[in-house]
């Protein structure tokens, strides 16, 4: 899938692209798209923390993505969404975390990239 195919929908001219419902496990298909992630070791004394929005953020510098076709994202953000702004076969999530990536690759700096994690609260010690 190259960049511009990846969204066919309204979400392409940017008018619904958040929140989402994303496909249950099983109407999901595993596409090897080839992408590195490297994230970094960060010290408390190097990020931001801040409320805005609504919304808990860090900022700071913390490593980066390549995807397949060698485009560079670093990542800028973590914001801590509860409850969580996505959903997974119409099942609502108490938190997502996402990690925000900006193209650093020239040619490419209006590209962004976000990771999100999914967590629901269930009860017992080991949570």
């Amino acid at each position: 899938m190259s960049h511009g195919e990846d969204w066919e929908c309204k979400c392409i001219e940017g008018h619904a692209q958040s929140p989402i419902s994303l496909p249950g496990p099983y109407g999901l298909k595993r596409i090897n798209q080839g992408a590195e992630f490297e994230y970094d070791p960060v010290m408390a004394n190097d990020v931001d923390v801040v409320f805005e929005d609504n919304i808990m953020k860090i900022k700071g510098e913390f490593g980066r993505i390549i995807d397949e076709d060698m485009t560079e994202y670093e990542a800028y953000e973590i914001q801590f969404h509860t409850p969580a702004e996505h959903q997974i076969g119409n099942k609502k999530f108490d938190l997502e975390v996402q990690v925000l990536h900006r193209a650093v690759t020239e040619g490419d700096f209006m590209k962004q990239a976000v990771v999100s994690v999914l967590f629901e609260r269930k009860a017992g010690a080991e949570n």
